[in-house]
């Protein structure tokens, strides 16, 4: 079996919660390419990945991107039945 490719390690590992800068995707998944791979998982499903401006503690600028939670549900309130004997 093949190994999953960078775009596929990044939508996974985004999926499951986490964020995740340059720098980390460098490391983790050994690509500076983070926002090439963010713009051509857009592609493929719109809107999925966001992204926020950072500031470092040294001033430095960077994005941090992840994907939001879907929303929580809402559950409408179980009708209370009376029960006759």
């Amino acid at each position: 079996m093949k190994e999953p490719s960078q775009e596929e390690q990044v939508e996974n590992y985004l999926r499951q919660g986490h964020t995740l800068t340059r720098l980390e995707c460098l490391n983790m998944f050994h690509s500076i390419e983070l926002p090439r791979i963010v713009f051509d998982l857009n592609v493929k499903y719109p809107g999925l990945i966001k992204s926020e401006p950072m500031k470092g503690a040294n001033g430095k600028r960077f994005n941090i991107y992840f994907i939001e939670p879907p929303p929580e549900p809402i559950y409408r309130e179980e009708r209370k039945q009376l029960v006759l004997f």
